[in-house]
């Protein structure tokens, strides 16, 4: 694999780096402190550290329950998402990889989305 090659996935929403430990499970894992790496109003990267994805048994198009607390706040925000997949991934500014998981939000409270839309320089819809 090219660490040096660019890869531009088909993205919605602008991607900001931001790291908040998140809770991931399913009906197969949980991921109990995991770091994000990036998030976006559609979804984020949530790394697995030094194991593959495949240790967890996770797969594309689990359904999975977010947990993690918006920076500058005490309230946990619980967010429903889904796998979109899960491998390696190179981070190119920092030119190392790491795996992870990628994940698309289903369903958020209004808090939680004002928050994502405010870091990622979009009006929130109640604006």
């Amino acid at each position: 694999m090219d660490i040096n090659a660019s890869y531009e996935p088909n993205r919605y929403n602008k991607r900001v780096s931001l790291g908040i430990y998140t809770k991931v499970k399913s009906n197969t894992f949980l991921l109990p402190f995991n770091f994000t790496n990036n998030v976006s109003l559609g979804g984020m990267f949530v790394t697995t550290g030094n194991r593959t994805p495949a240790e967890f048994q996770i797969s594309r198009g689990s359904e999975i329950q977010l947990q993690f607390m918006l920076p500058n706040s005490t309230e946990v925000s619980d967010v429903d998402g889904e796998v979109i997949w899960s491998d390696t991934c190179i981070d190119l500014q920092n030119k190392y990889l790491t795996y992870g998981i990628g994940l698309r939000f289903t369903k958020m409270n209004k808090r939680t989305e004002k928050f994502l839309s405010g870091i990622v320089g979009l009006p929130a819809a109640d604006a």
